[in-house]
């Protein structure tokens, strides 16, 4: 059984398994023919945002899907990784049902190299995915900070 611990999302900044890209423009903007329900996003996500039933905290990072921040679920009163699909994506016609596959396939899956997939779904035009919040460092992370040492070694 593998040993996972959750980051908090308020007070010290976390080190979590998310791996680091290129900042990706993400404005918030509406799908056109979406209407944001109340509470939830209608502009730009930022810290304190609310998606949904989660209040979003720090950026983590971004990749070709979408963006991906701390979060914390307060119904259940525990810190999740949420990632946001890119407008340009979201807004294709696919997108929602391709985000369902790929939450239930992930959800079928206990393995400690695999992160629980809590819910998925819509919320104020923005397509989400709300995982389980992971403490660690990514690869190319490591790879630079041995590199920066030069701490290599084989094996």
């Amino acid at each position: 059984m593998s040993e996972r611990r959750d980051v908090r999302v308020d007070g010290l900044e976390p080190t979590l398994a998310v791996e680091e890209a290129p900042t990706l423009a993400h404005d918030g903007s509406q799908p056109s023919g979406s209407e944001p329900r109340g509470g939830e996003a209608t502009g730009p996500l930022a810290p304190g945002t609310r998606l949904g039933r989660y209040r979003l905290g720090e950026r983590l990072g971004a990749g070709a899907m979408g963006v991906v921040w701390a979060a914390r679920d307060p119904h259940l009163d525990r810190a999740v990784a949420i990632k946001v699909v890119h407008p340009a994506l979201a807004r294709t016609p696919d997108a929602a049902a391709r985000l369902l596959r790929e939450a239930r396939a992930m959800a079928k899956v206990s393995h400690r190299a695999v992160v629980a997939v809590h819910d998925a779904g819509e919320a104020g035009g923005e397509l989400y995915l709300a995982m389980e919040l992971v403490e660690g460092t990514t690869p190319g992370r490591k790879t630079r900070e041995r590199d920066a040492t030069g701490a290599g070694g084989s094996g």
